[in-house]
């Protein structure tokens, strides 16, 4: 369970933000498209929109593109395209996929090329990377001074009670540990967590604030802090 519940943690940063960029993007309505700007295009493999560059406005309502993962030509109907409104400044914390093993971890932003693709540099060692905008995006999960965490301890990688004694900045924050009050710790934010419970503290009708996984063809995973997901039925999602 508790392996489980640390890859929820790694997989939190796919929230709702991700999801509206890509399957939920096809309720947006379509943009005004000009040739060399950055959009969004459906790709009908799948029903997700992928961040393309405009080539060519045909006139006809169609435009030529070029898809940034692979720089494959194409064309798209206006209705397939959205607008590309991720807009990160040098310094920005963001989270990013890391081409080596899939995970989403904290890093800054330092520049986008202007064709679908940015560098990143790791929170943890500083090194960059450089990375599809369509995997990055911004980092929200923030811990408030005193707030009860988990949080991973250095010499064995395993999560364990702490409170957080000071915000450091820059995804940084300083941990004092609940076993034996040893501390501080300076701690990167992907080392913290919401402390997770047993599903049999909730109660039904009980409200739930939480962070949603991932998107299946019959509803949303969501992490309400449990050490299961959460479902929420696609007949419950407006």
């Amino acid at each position: 369970a508790e392996e489980a519940a640390e890859e929820a943690e790694e997989e939190e940063e796919e929230e709702e933000a991700e999801e509206s960029s890509s399957s939920s993007g096809s309720s947006s309505s379509p943009g005004e498209f000009k040739a060399g700007q950055l959009a969004r295009a459906k790709f009908h493999d799948d029903g997700k929109f992928y961040t393309v560059k405009i080539k060519k406005d045909n006139g006809d309502d169609t435009f030529d593109i070029i898809w940034a993962e692979d720089g494959a030509e194409d064309t798209a109907n206006l209705e397939d395209l959205r607008e590309q409104d991720k807009a990160f400044k040098k310094g920005d914390l963001v989270v990013a996929k890391c081409a080596q093993d899939g995970k989403r971890y904290t890093a800054t932003f330092v520049k986008a090329d202007g064709e679908g693709r940015t560098t990143v540099a790791w929170l943890e060692d500083g090194s960059e990377e450089d990375v599809l905008l369509d995997d990055v995006f911004p980092q929200k999960k923030k811990f408030k001074v005193g707030q009860a965490v988990e949080a991973k301890f250095p010499d064995d990688g395993e999560f364990y009670g702490a409170k957080v004694l000071k915000d450091l900045g820059k995804g940084k924050y300083s941990v004092e540990w609940d076993e034996d009050g040893d501390g501080p710790s300076e701690l990167l934010v992907d080392d913290l967590r919401i402390p997770r419970v047993d599903i049999e503290t909730f109660s039904v009708g009980q409200k739930l604030q939480g962070t949603i996984l991932r998107v299946a063809p019959f509803g949303a995973f969501v992490d309400v802090g449990a050490w299961s997901d959460g479902l929420i039925h696609v007949s419950k999602m407006s």
